[in-house]
């Protein structure tokens, strides 16, 4: 009998190791929004993204508690903790931490879209979008290039080092000044491109970006180079000589 139970757990172990959608707090698109379409029972949806990326399109219904706020703790204190709660953000990261947190306080249902809003938009689900005043862009503001203007940057034969990221993400808040110096010192060997993933949610998708901050060096239209994650300035240096 122990052998069978063991074979048991070793299968529903394997499954939900192949398949994250297994794991029982863990929902794909059609099945989180399946649940999310009637709220009237008090389940809460709950987008833990920035206010901006929230204001860019969001899950019908969804109340906005940026998980990285000064207070989300706060915010989420007067929830009631009976009631199951649909927790998103961009790609399931912030989502997961949140998701945890929820649970350490007592929440006794919390579920998660696996993938977040980038698994919503592939499964074409309706988002909704919040009415926000222009702004101004600035030399520093992250290029708005679309799938097509990639390519054709991406195809020319100068060097170039594509950088997407994003406004919440903390390593790409430490990689970005990094960039900017080597831009500053070797602009005559390399061209760099900061692309916020949230302002080109279909050209991060094209790429299979699913996590940041990632680089993609480009000359002649081939990948020469990349990096996911967090990087020393002088590993990117090195990797821009090596490929001049």
């Amino acid at each position: 009998m122990k052998r069978i139970h063991l074979f048991v757990f070793a299968i529903v172990f394997f499954v939900a190791a192949c398949n994250p959608s297994a794991i029982p707090h863990k929902l794909d698109a059609k099945s989180f929004a399946e649940q999310v379409a009637n709220t009237s029972d008090g389940r809460l949806i709950l987008d833990v993204r920035t206010p901006s990326e929230f204001a860019d399109g969001h899950i019908k219904g969804a109340q906005n508690i940026d998980w990285n706020g000064t207070d989300f703790e706060a915010q989420t204190a007067s929830l009631n903790k009976n009631n199951p709660v649909y927790v998103y953000c961009l790609s399931g990261g912030r989502s997961g931490e949140a998701a945890a947190f929820l649970r350490e306080k007592g929440f006794a249902n919390v579920l998660e879209l696996d993938g977040g809003m980038r698994a919503w938009s592939i499964a074409n689900l309706p988002i909704e979008k919040t009415e926000t005043a222009a702004t101004t862009d600035t030399p520093s503001t992250p290029a708005q290039l679309g799938t097509a203007g990639f390519s054709k940057l991406a195809s020319e034969a100068q060097l170039t080092l594509f950088d997407f990221s994003a406004t919440w993400c903390g390593p790409c808040k430490i990689l970005s000044p990094r960039l900017d110096e080597i831009a500053t010192e070797m602009g005559s060997q390399i061209r760099i491109i900061k692309i916020d993933v949230d302002a080109e949610p279909a050209l991060a998708d094209s790429m299979n970006i699913t996590s940041i901050p990632v680089l993609l060096m480009y000359k002649g239209g081939k990948v020469v180079w990349r990096n996911v994650g967090l990087i020393d300035k002088a590993d990117i240096v090195s990797a821009i000589t090596e490929n001049k």
